[in-house]
């Protein structure tokens, strides 16, 4: 239940999770198997592992909107969260109002409306007081990459707060590699340690990725 607009709400513990290594398993399929009560597996925490095997994963889950707010905000993590960025195809829809909330995948081929586009990991939508969300989302990694998300729901308000300190711990984050980074340039100038080329590439592609 979404009742205050000033936190984030962690969605863990709402999704249903459903592997399906075969690729088989459709949209209609799926939903016709949760409103049926067969539902995907629960996780423990609030992350979200699909694994290295580009598997793609169906999660399902409701919102109940009791706030006075109808503009949030999902999130799927930041880049010091997991491997959001590693996701492959991904789709996110709202089956009440028939939204299209997020598609690469299908976007040419399914009836839904109102494409928004991606703002990095977060996807802006809207629902009215009062009113409940069901929520689909189809998420396939790059293969051979274990690919994270680590969902939550939070006002736009709320979400602008969210970046502005996320913003403030990557600077950080990159300039402490930065540091490691030039000490190990030292060591290969001064002690010609050429070795340590290896641990500057690694922070390098540490530092590209936030």
């Amino acid at each position: 239940t979404l009742d205050n607009e000033d936190v984030p709400y962690d969605l863990g513990a709402y999704l249903y999770v459903t592997p399906d290594p075969s690729g088989h398993l459709t949209y209609k399929a799926l939903l016709e198997r949760h409103i049926s009560g067969i539902r995907g597996d629960i996780i423990q925490g609030n992350i979200l592992n699909t694994g290295s095997l580009s598997t793609p994963h169906w999660v399902i889950f409701t919102l109940n909107n009791q706030s006075w707010n109808e503009n949030w905000v999902l999130s799927l993590g930041s880049n010091l969260e997991g491997g959001v960025g590693l996701i492959k195809d991904m789709f996110v829809f709202e089956h009440g109002t028939k939204t299209k909330i997020f598609d690469n995948v299908t976007s040419s081929q399914n009836p839904y409306v109102a494409e928004t586009k991606m703002r990095g990991k977060y996807l802006p939508f809207k629902i009215e007081k009062g009113q409940k969300a069901l929520i689909v989302m189809y998420l396939r990694g790059q293969q051979g990459v274990p690919t994270t998300i680590v969902p939550q729901i939070m006002s736009e308000r709320a979400y602008a707060e969210h970046m502005a300190h996320s913003k403030a711990t990557e600077y950080a984050m990159m300039g402490f590699l930065l540091i490691i980074m030039g000490f190990f340039a030292a060591t290969i100038i001064l002690k010609r340690i050429w070795s340590n080329a290896l641990f500057i590439l690694y922070y390098g592609m540490n530092c590209a990725l936030l």
